[in-house]
């Protein structure tokens, strides 16, 4: 019988993004919601395992790729085995910062509009068809409360760290899992955003702060489809 972590993966299997490892003995698993550090994450993280391949594993980042891995995990082995964690950003930043990165794709160009294009129907996540609707929404905007709670409210995160302190909480999880302190390679740079000039990919720089792309509407729609995220992550405007 599937255990309960595995159903929740089957049913967002899709969208949420995790990876499971392992560090001389230390089992974990990374929660990786999207812009949040992940790709830097995991490059680290992956750079050291394949240092270390005696004695370290790494599955991939997508819940397909361990099909067996899925239907074998029971509840006792995650509960009691597993080191569950993940890094989350502020709402308000890391929808920016989808925008940002979708602007090179074709993306609406005015930030309030796209806002409420892309998170009109975010507040019946759990009702909807979400292999249909996975085709036509980007899966980066994704609450982190998918990749921290079961669907009963339920908490399966050991520990999490937050973007905003990424110096501090990268060297406490090395501490957590294990390992020496690593330097957290391939972080995009911040402040700046991707446009399209003369055929090929170019940074603009960003306003300085968040909230000067936000109207009023936009603000109350990320607070409403986000409102988990930011009471559990205590974020706020």
């Amino acid at each position: 019988m599937s255990s309960k972590f595995s159903k929740h993966f089957k049913k967002y299997k899709d969208i949420i993004n995790f990876v499971p490892m392992g560090f001389h003995g230390k089992k974990v698993i990374y929660m990786k919601p999207g812009r949040s550090a992940g790709t830097s994450i995991v490059k680290t993280l992956e750079e050291y395992i394949n240092k270390h391949s005696s004695d370290c594993w790494f599955y991939g980042q997508q819940s397909k790729q361990k099909p067996e891995w899925l239907e074998e995990i029971t509840d006792e082995e995650v509960r009691d085995d597993y080191f569950i964690f993940s890094f989350v950003r502020n709402p308000f930043s890391r929808v920016l910062a989808c925008w940002g990165d979708g602007y090179r794709f074709g993306v609406s160009k005015d930030f309030n509009k796209h806002v409420k294009e892309e998170l009109w129907m975010s507040d019946r996540l759990e009702d909807v068809n979400l292999k249909r609707w996975h085709g036509w929404w980007n899966p980066h905007y994704f609450a982190s409360k998918f990749y921290s709670e079961f669907d009963d409210g339920e908490i399966f995160l050991d520990w999490f760290g937050k973007v905003e302190n990424i110096n501090y909480d990268w060297k406490h999880l090395c501490q957590e899992i294990g390992i020496p302190h690593l330097n957290l390679s391939h972080i995009r740079s911040g402040g700046r955003t991707w446009v399209m000039e003369e055929g090929k990919d170019v940074y603009i720089k960003k306003k300085e702060d968040y909230k000067d792309y936000y109207t009023d509407e936009t603000r109350e729609i990320v607070e409403r489809v986000y409102k988990r995220d930011l009471e559990y992550f205590n974020y706020v405007f």
